[in-house]
């Protein structure tokens, strides 16, 4: 059984599973599943505890470790995951053997999560609340003694927790003002929570000596200064915050909270570009940009006159940056990895033991290290399925038990990214890399160790490659953007060369292909249609037929064939369409079902007296 291919989909964590063929066809059950443990996709809530770092990724619904002993080569130690268990976790930080994270996904949770063993992090308790006005959108977490606070985005709030008892987190009280408007993070000194509120252009001062009844005790605003404040830090008593609207680091003396005023202010439109986050160590404040990508040092040591003395500035490794924690002599920051058509959220390690001269030592991240990112296509050789990764990934997996598949080895190369399609000939894996803008070979002789032994690139010949098919010694490619079908030799898989080129307008986001006898049958997105094509002479290929149907087959995805019926998917209006395709030049219809469980359905396979679609409902 294999699916045909389509456009790339982001797929839920589920990531392979395995369909039970012992049971009976109208009755699908899973067997097994195997999930990426790199769970680092939205990466902000960032936390360290010794030697391990602590990463929250929001859209993989998960926490991962890393083990930074060795700053120049860090190490994914463990991840917990789990859309229910985790949700979309925000911010974190960490307390003795225990991380607090704010799950921002209903059920508003805050988690206590107990971190004793790095390698194998579990839930102790939590807070869950479906009370909007308390909480909306929990962000930023500050834990100070037995209390947690939490700030509301959208509920304009600042929340308390009494966490004494970590397997059982009980609400104490709360606040809502518009002073707390789009509250970005929190800090606690003495009796009171500072928060930066960004709609609020302001740094407010909540006491906190009554946690039960938490009041607004001073505000400091300035429409230059403090324009749209995320990130803050305190220290003796002065508040740094950084503006993020005016790339501003911004001093603020906060002795008396009922009383704040600007002490002083550093601008700059390139090392503090969307000023991000800051923190302090040995007289310096470290800011991040988010749209600087960017860490700059800013000396404090006279407060009235903070200065820029450095920066470090990298469009690929820094790439907007999120969140920052300093660990003595390095900066841990959460950003993206940008460079070659490829990104994906990764933590990189700064050196600031020389303040004045700052350097990137390493990084760890979803590339090349995640090894089932946003997977849609898969293929199978007896017991071995090859999972395509979207940041330019293929990862082998053992299915030779079904109820547990394993990861036996992944392959990680910008050639191979965005791939699209997959076809298995022999000891050959043909990748069809929308991406790359081309078709690359893996060598499959030894099965769990494919290795790259050929590719073409053509930004023209294969713009927006999206899937292949393989017939005798010819590879038949479409090209989404290029509205074309590109046949490649293959006889020397090391020496591929492309034979013809057929472009045309009924064409038009050419997407998926089926082989049968001497024509390839391709469904066009754009034009709604199946099209046939005769491939008898590979060098020049002709359209026998066009078959379109604007209902039925808009958005015209999946294809299989089975004898002379040819299955196809129309996405956008769900339908699953047979065509008669034994006389090409006269295809015909000859059944369809059109059904709410078909919701955008995607890709189709044949098994029996059954099809197989998968579908976004």
């Amino acid at each position: 059984m294999a699916f045909g291919s389509g456009r790339r989909v982001s797929l839920p964590p589920l990531l392979v599973a395995m369909i039970s063929q012992a049971c009976a066809q109208s009755h699908v059950t899973l067997a097994g599943m195997v999930r990426d443990p790199i769970a680092m996709s939205g990466a902000k809530g960032l936390g360290v505890a010794g030697n391990y770092v602590y990463v929250a990724g929001q859209y993989d619904w998960g926490i991962s470790v890393l083990d930074i002993s060795d700053p120049a080569n860090p190490t994914f130690v463990s991840s917990l995951v789990g859309k229910q268990l985790i949700g979309y976790p925000r911010a974190l930080t960490i307390v003795g053997d225990h991380a607090f994270v704010t799950r921002d996904s209903y059920p508003y949770a805050v988690l206590a999560i107990n971190i004793t063993d790095p390698s194998n992090l579990t839930i102790t308790g939590s807070f869950e609340t479906q009370d909007s006005t308390v909480i909306n959108g929990p962000n930023a977490i500050a834990v100070d003694g037995n209390l947690a606070f939490v700030t509301g985005e959208y509920s304009q709030s600042l929340m308390v927790l009494n966490v004494t008892d970590l397997s059982n987190l009980t609400l104490v009280g709360y606040v809502a003002s518009s002073s707390l408007s789009s509250p970005r993070d929190v800090r606690i000194a003495g009796d009171y929570a500072y928060v930066t509120s960004f709609n609020a252009d302001a740094l407010t001062a909540v006491s906190i000596a009554g946690p039960s009844n938490p009041s607004i005790a001073g505000v400091v605003s300035d429409a230059t200064m403090t324009d749209g404040p995320v990130g803050l830090e305190i220290a003796g008593d002065l508040a740094y915050v950084t503006s993020w609207m005016k790339d501003r680091l911004t001093v603020i003396n906060v002795s008396d909270p009922t009383s704040m005023s600007i002490v002083g202010s550093v601008y700059d439109g390139a090392a503090l570009d969307g000023a991000q986050r800051v923190r302090i160590t040995g007289g310096y404040a470290y800011v991040i940009g988010l749209w600087g990508n960017s860490i700059a040092t800013v000396d404090i040591t006279d407060p009235s006159n903070p200065t820029i003395t450095n920066s470090l500035i990298s469009d690929t490794q820094l790439y907007w940056p999120e969140n920052l924690i300093i660990v003595g002599d390095l900066a841990l920051i959460t950003a993206k990895l940008k460079g070659e058509g490829l990104q994906g959220e990764h933590v990189a390690v700064v050196n600031i033991s020389n303040p004045s001269n700052l350097s990137l030592v390493s990084s760890f991240g979803e590339v090349p290290h995640s090894i089932l990112e946003d997977p849609d296509q898969i293929a199978i050789k007896v017991n071995y399925a090859y999972v395509n990764g979207e940041e330019g990934s293929l990862t082998v997996i053992d299915i030779s038990d079904p109820t547990s598949p394993t990861v036996v080895r992944h392959v990680y190369d910008p050639k191979l990214d965005g791939v699209e399609g997959i076809e298995i000939v022999g000891d050959y894996i043909y990748v069809a890399a929308n991406d790359y803008d081309g078709l690359v070979v893996l060598s499959i002789t030894d099965p769990a160790n494919p290795t790259i032994v050929g590719s073409i690139q053509d930004d023209d010949l294969f713009d927006g490659a999206t899937d292949v098919k393989i017939a005798g010694n010819y590879a038949i490619v479409t090209a989404y953007s290029e509205d074309a079908v590109t046949v490649v030799d293959i006889s020397d898989p090391s020496n591929l060369t492309v034979v013809s080129h057929l472009k045309d307008s009924i064409l038009d986001g050419a997407e998926n292909i089926a082989i049968a006898g001497d024509h390839a049958f391709v469904t066009c997105y754009s034009e709604d249609t199946l099209v046939a094509i005769n491939i008898t002479d590979p060098k020049n290929p002709s359209i026998t037929g066009v078959v379109e149907d604007k209902q039925r087959l808009d958005e015209a995805r999946g294809i299989v064939i089975k004898e002379d019926i040819a299955y196809v998917c129309g996405h956008d209006n769900d339908w699953l369409v047979t065509f008669n395709i034994s006389d090409p030049s006269n295809m015909s219809m000859v059944g369809s079902v059109q059904d709410d469980r078909l919701e955008e359905c995607w890709s189709v396979a044949v098994e029996g007296n059954y099809a197989y679609v998968t579908s976004w409902s």
